[in-house]
């Protein structure tokens, strides 16, 4: 990026890597004027447009570059809303920056076509290769590592966004490390050096930084307690981290891990032999996994993970709308076996 911008649109649901092409711009703009830009933010539809457009227009009181961000600029789609866009983009001068921002992947079409195409750019998810090798790497820049079952259980149970797993990383990296440095040896047993991120961090850093979790919800499920599991959903949708994805990925990932104890168990191993095999160490966890294998054979479990699988295929399909429905659906077809209610 040699010269400052007129206009940008940052486009589409990855919010990390869309908050670090601001921040380059953010730098571009200070190395060239000399000085931090004069930054004006608007949220559409509460804010105005023509607002927006005159910030551009009008001369900085505090700065040599002005700097606005249009946040939620798929709704710009009134003629007149996009003339104004369009006269800017004509006459932008090198006092001034529009950003549009967006989730969605594209514009109206007649914004579109007003804006220069090498000004769009649309930030995608990462796909599920890419995530792990992010993670990984910024696990390395922590001077920290994590095993593969734990980067397993963590992609589950985080949003795939990098704006997400950057802040759940920098949570749990600290949350280990302090329980390293207090000689905690009640739930997590101790990882060589350099540290080490295990399952049993993940799991403990979730029970501790959740009033109600996946976790605590499968436990009530291990229970055969209805009316506690579905109290333990109400309160995570309540809260925010009722989303279905994340949800049912930590519900299948503890199913996993359940059949393949049961599997080792099957083949002739004791149950603290499938414990070491597996590298589950964590004495409340083992607890909470004794208590599910005495109440789930192999082939419960794996009617478990059936109706996880085609729970996911459901909600991915149905509005959002429905989704606190099918999730308490969930839960009652994990606790009691019949027929498959979403073929």
């Amino acid at each position: 990026m040699n010269r400052i911008p007129h206009v940008r649109a940052y486009l589409g649901p990855e919010e990390g890597l869309r908050s670090d092409a601001l921040a380059e711009l953010r730098q571009v703009i200070a190395s060239r004027s000399g000085m931090q830009p004069d930054e004006h933010r608007f949220y559409l539809p509460d804010d105005s447009i023509e607002d927006a457009m005159a910030i551009l227009d009008n001369g900085s009181l505090f700065g040599d570059h002005r700097l606005v961000l249009v946040i939620g600029a798929e709704q710009i789609k009134k003629k007149a809303d996009v003339q104004l866009v369009a006269d800017y983009v004509s006459r932008a001068s090198d006092g001034a920056t529009l950003v549009l921002i967006s989730t969605a992947p594209r514009l109206d079409t007649k914004l579109h076509k007003q804006l220069p195409g090498d000004s769009i750019k649309v930030f995608w998810e990462l796909f599920e290769n890419q995530k792990v090798g992010w993670v990984q790497g910024y696990f390395r820049k922590q001077g920290v590592s994590i095993t593969p079952e734990a980067l397993d259980l963590f992609l589950e149970l985080v949003e795939n966004n990098t704006q997400e797993l950057r802040l759940e990383a920098d949570k749990l990296t600290i949350y280990a490390k302090s329980r390293i440095a207090a000689g905690a040896t009640d739930e997590i047993a101790e990882p060589p050096q350099p540290l080490e991120i295990g399952v049993e961090h993940v799991e403990s850093f979730v029970f501790h930084s959740r009033e109600e979790n996946v976790f605590s919800l499968h436990k009530k499920i291990v229970d055969g307690d209805l009316d506690g599991g579905l109290a333990v959903l109400a309160k995570m949708v309540g809260s925010g981290e009722g989303n279905p994805s994340q949800l049912i990925g930590g519900l299948a990932f503890q199913t996993r891990r359940l059949i393949g104890l049961r599997t080792l168990i099957e083949e002739g191993l004791s149950l603290d032999e499938a414990f070491s095999r597996a590298r589950i160490r964590g004495k409340r966890i083992q607890s909470d996994y004794r208590a599910a294998l005495d109440r789930f054979s192999l082939k419960e479990l794996g009617r478990q993970m059936h109706v996880l699988v085609e729970s996911e295929a459901a909600t991915r399909e149905h509005g959002s709308a429905i989704h606190t429905l099918f999730l308490e659906l969930l839960v009652y077809r994990l606790l009691f076996p019949g027929p498959l209610m979403f073929a």
